[in-house]
């Protein structure tokens, strides 16, 4: 017999080995997670320990799901069935379980990012209410040379510094869950940034994590703070960064409405890995 638990905190390191248990087989090759791994998913996506449940038949783990939680809603992170027991209803009971507790206690907006080949995933969200609001797309370069450093005004900045001038609320609606106001926050001093100053006022802004031996960097905010990118400002903003740090990069989950793309293809970046962000109303079972 099935049972179906939500989880505390003190469950961390059963949703660690649930995780391991039910992921890995469908993704050959892809490192276990880790507890401290797990912590930090807490500290920088927001997720929730009771928004977590896990699927057992007796002591073993067959089915889980991680969820993200925020003031307006609630990322499925990841969520899994063990391939022996598949077409079981475990994948369906754990959606909306959850969907069922977020109900009542809220917030009632649903989201999750699936890869777009994921079809059996995808496939199960559509039966469970699920629509599909946006494309997702992540947008990689290449380690190449610089084209030179472009001339302008740099200055550095934090993640904290933008978010209380008001120039990291989101320009376009609803942002990936990792490239939201909140989780920028969350991660502290591993973000760098810089700035574009013209005519005395910040034009636009990058928040970055560099790239370092055997990883490639990270692109989570490219914006000009008017909007749209007037007079072409992110260009020369991501020309510096790109002459500072050569390497190999990513700016993911991109959504098709944000102006930074163009400017993206002309520095050398070109879409990969895509995404489909559904979202389902929270509903009693």
């Amino acid at each position: 017999m099935t049972a179906y638990r939500f989880c505390r905190t003190d469950d961390m390191s059963r949703l660690v080995e649930a995780h391991n248990h039910c992921w890995l087989p469908h993704h050959p090759g892809t490192p276990p997670l880790t507890l401290p791994e797990f912590k930090g998913l807490v500290r920088e996506r927001q997720l929730w320990c009771s928004s977590c449940l896990i699927a057992y038949e007796g002591e073993e783990p067959v089915g889980y799901l991680f969820g993200c939680k925020r003031e307006r809603e609630t990322l499925l992170h990841r969520f899994a069935v063990h391939p022996d027991h598949l077409r079981r209803g475990h994948g369906r009971h754990l959606l909306t379980s959850l969907s069922s507790k977020l109900a009542i206690l809220g917030p009632p907006r649903l989201v999750v990012e699936a890869p777009e080949e994921a079809a059996a995933a995808l496939g199960l969200l559509r039966a469970c209410g699920y629509v599909e609001e946006a494309t997702l797309i992540d947008w990689h370069r290449a380690e190449a040379e610089s084209a030179g450093t472009p001339g302008g005004l740099f200055i550095p900045v934090t993640a904290a510094e933008l978010h209380a001038n008001r120039l990291l609320e989101d320009q376009i609606p609803s942002p990936a869950w990792e490239r939201a106001a909140q989780a920028l926050l969350a991660l502290g001093d591993r973000l760098e940034g810089m700035a574009l100053v013209k005519e005395e006022r910040l034009a636009a802004a990058i928040l970055y994590i560099a790239p370092s031996a055997g990883r490639e960097g990270r692109i989570p905010h490219l914006r000009s703070t008017a909007g749209g990118d007037p007079g072409g400002t992110l260009d020369p903003l991501l020309a510096r960064l790109l002459a500072l740090y050569p390497g190999r990069w990513i700016c993911p989950r991109v959504i098709a409405e944000d102006p930074a793309i163009e400017s993206l293809r002309r520095h050398g970046f070109a879409p990969q890995a895509r995404f489909k962000r559904m979202t389902a109303t929270a509903r009693p079972a």
